[in-house]
């Protein structure tokens, strides 16, 4: 086994990595194994299960009943888009109607920020700890402000449904208080599942926030593939087969690209061990196609909701402004290209907040390491640089194909919203990533008890 482990140097500090493969049942054999493993996964079942009663929960004043038949009559592709990530609490009008999306939105606007700020980037280097905190403080209190902004403009969208639908689903007559009520809940609500997120970190298994996604899409695809049969058993079952190879192919694409990398070998080193000199081997320090995973869609959708969202109500008073509402909508051929190249920026943007070469090559050098065949003491980052320049291009390209794949399906195939974007290619670029991060946690749990 210790021939097989590698160090990989990175800017936040040497990481133990077995070289040895390992498969997602070897890490889930762990739960079975360990008793302190099979505690955590019980606890973030249980976690789960509480968000996924609160998912069904709905906020005060809203007849259940009356607002699945309003939703059902007026269902559309933005709609079942930001649902994907809420776990269909959207359309239940919930407590966790936004999901915990908008810490996510400010998770990374407040990482972005920490990369431009000069001085927050200082603090940052100086001082990680106080930086993390300072982040971490920040990134709630943008939650609260975009939590408060998203639902503003929800409600807004459900009161017109309201209006518009035979069978009312409001309850509560005065719409400043149902305004009120329907925004302090909603946020709530977020906040609440933050510091569910907060407790799977801290007791459970994987990254909390990602579980709690990942559960939300998950448990939308049983009605996602019940969709997809009815419309098989309607026109054509051999159409069903096709959609499903057509996805499975590319969750197995998904998966080969997302575990891609580009080595770059870092020469030998020579350490005082014990008062005596030791040669420290080489190793190759990997650089992933996509180092951004599926922040950059997140992103570019996010950037996209807003106008369509904001100029709603302006629709009916100005032809111009119905021009722009409607070519944003999810599935236009506008949608489709200014999503691709939001989403191509921002892999180039994001993944040189997540590698910087400068980062690299000044943590190589402090190790006294540097890259094979190149001088010590010499500056490596440009060569870096353009390794990392040239494979994030595949990778933005590819995640901008994995974004437009449900839009173009849709047009093909005249296909369920709801079943394109759950089976789609963003959500199980997520659930694939969060699925093998856990098998990644239990595996190396797994082998350190094996050897201890």
């Amino acid at each position: 086994m210790g021939k097989n482990k590698k160090r990989i140097m990175m800017p936040g500090g040497p990481k133990e990595i077995d070289g040895a493969s390992f498969t997602v049942l070897s890490g889930l054999a762990a739960i079975f194994e360990i008793k302190e493993v099979r505690i955590k996964f019980l606890i973030t079942l249980f976690i789960l299960f509480i968000y996924r009663l609160g998912a069904h929960l709905p906020v005060p004043g809203i007849d259940v009943n009356a607002l699945a038949q309003a939703v059902n009559a007026t269902a559309g592709g933005l709609m079942d888009f930001i649902d994907m990530f809420a776990g269909g609490a959207l359309r239940r009008f919930t407590l966790f109607t936004l999901g915990i999306m908008p810490y996510i939105s400010a998770e990374i606007i407040m990482q972005l920020l920490m990369s431009i700020v000069p001085a927050w980037k200082e603090m940052m280097q100086d001082d990680q700890e106080k930086g993390k905190d300072f982040m971490q403080f920040w990134s709630r209190a943008l939650t609260i402000v975009l939590a408060a902004v998203q639902s503003s403009l929800f409600i807004r969208y459900m009161i017109e449904q309201n209006a518009a639908s035979t069978t009312p689903f409001i309850l509560i007559n005065s719409i400043p208080l149902f305004y009120a009520v329907s925004v302090l809940s909603i946020t709530s609500g977020t906040m609440f599942l933050i510091w569910l997120g907060d407790k799977i970190d801290e007791f459970g298994i994987g990254n909390g926030a990602s579980i709690i996604i990942f559960a939300g899409i998950i448990s939308r695809m049983p009605s996602a593939l019940r969709q997809l049969y009815k419309t098989a058993i309607e026109r054509n079952i051999f159409l069903m087969i096709a959609v499903l190879v057509m996805f499975v192919f590319i969750i197995i694409l998904i998966i080969y690209v997302q575990r891609g990398k580009r080595k770059m070998m870092v020469g030998g080193s020579k350490a005082i061990r014990g008062g005596k000199v030791a040669m420290i081997p080489a190793f190759p320090l990997n650089i992933p196609i996509n180092p951004a995973g599926v922040i950059p869609i997140i992103f570019a959708s996010i950037f996209l909701q807003f106008p369509g969202q904001i100029l709603q109500p302006f629709v009916g008073k100005s032809a111009f402004i119905q021009k722009i509402v409607v070519a944003l909508y999810p599935g236009t051929g506008w949608y489709i290209l200014i999503n691709t190249i939001l989403i191509i920026l921002f892999t180039y943007f994001y993944s040189q907040f997540q590698l910087n070469p400068t980062d690299i090559a000044n943590y190589l050098s402090k190790s006294g390491r540097t890259l094979k065949g190149k001088r010590a003491g010499g500056d490596i980052a440009p060569e870096i640089q353009r390794t990392v320049d040239r494979i994030i291009l595949p990778g933005a390209i590819f995640l901008a194909f994995i974004a437009a794949v449900p839009d173009v399906v849709n047009k093909l195939f005249n296909l369920p919203h709801e079943f394109t974007y759950i089976m789609g290619g963003t959500s199980i670029l997520i659930t694939a990533g969060v699925a093998f991060d856990i098998a990644t946690r239990l595996e190396s749990i797994r082998r350190f008890r094996l050897r201890g």
